[in-house]
């Protein structure tokens, strides 16, 4: 394992910020050390381009390789423009499945992500939604025991057709079964040799259920302590809460020496 470079892919939500969405200032300070000192550092998150910088104001300052949107319907740099190894819904016949779970389950409220950013479903007519261009994502939002038989029923509906991952308790997503965060970290790797010619650690940092694949795509895999009793089983390494700084107790292990290649 390469012990000279490290890349460091840090969930926002409950990793980078706290669960009040609060940003973590040493969070920030350390990253900005890490980069200093020759190392790279990128988001993964489920949020795209235009809102991350809502909860991380300069967040464009804090990458120096491309980040993990949409919760990795693709690959990006902050402007969003080009859009790297992309993996798109079909918004017709998503909108189809919308429609079926919203008259089943009719106190949910849904909502898909495109290029323009975040739209609601409800209370809107077929022809109010946009379905001539690509969906990155569907997110549904209820109590977590309707969740799962909305899960289960896109299970039995709709099998293999969709990646299914739950962000916090209360969303669901699905997405294609070719996006995620986990299918990301290889791309972001090979992305880094090609382009910058070098070979990196990748340390991933996560909390919930939507990480964890993110996580076992690791070379080291990091959680906060405050992290899901799931995601603690597969990490290496246990960081502070997210309320103190996990990335940045990540960081200054790194930096010292106390953490190598996985080692404490």
């Amino acid at each position: 394992m390469n012990d000279g470079k490290y890349l460091i892919i840090s969930d926002v939500d409950g990793t980078f910020i706290d669960y009040d969405e609060n940003l973590v200032q040493k969070n920030v300070d350390a990253v900005r050390r890490f980069i200093a000192a020759g190392h790279y550092f990128t988001f993964a998150t489920g949020r795209f381009t235009d809102t991350l910088g809502e909860m991380v104001p300069g967040y464009e300052e804090l990458m120096n390789v491309p980040g993990i949107f949409s919760n990795g319907a693709y690959l990006s740099w902050p402007d969003g423009r080009e859009k790297l190894f992309p993996h798109y819904l079909d918004g017709r016949f998503n909108l189809k499945i919308v429609r079926r779970i919203e008259s089943i389950w009719p106190q949910v409220n849904i909502r898909f992500t495109n290029d323009d950013g975040i739209c609601w479903t409800k209370d809107k007519s077929d022809d109010e939604i946009d379905v001539d261009r690509v969906w990155h994502k569907v997110v549904v939002i209820c109590d977590p025991d309707v969740l799962e038989e909305i899960r289960k029923w896109i299970g039995v509906n709709y099998p293999n057709m969709f990646r299914l991952m739950k962000s916090s308790e209360r969303l669901l997503e699905w997405q294609s079964l070719d996006a995620g965060k986990g299918v990301c970290v290889p791309r972001l790797k090979e992305w880094i040799k090609d382009n910058l010619h070098e070979d990196v650690t990748v340390f991933c940092v996560g909390d919930y259920e939507n990480d964890l694949e993110m996580l076992e795509a690791a070379d080291v895999p990091c959680c906060p302590s405050s992290s899901i009793p799931e995601i603690k089983k597969i990490c290496r390494v246990e960081l502070c809460d997210c309320r103190d700084g996990a990335v940045a107790d990540l960081v200054d292990r790194l930096l010292s020496g106390r953490l190598s290649g996985g080692r404490l």
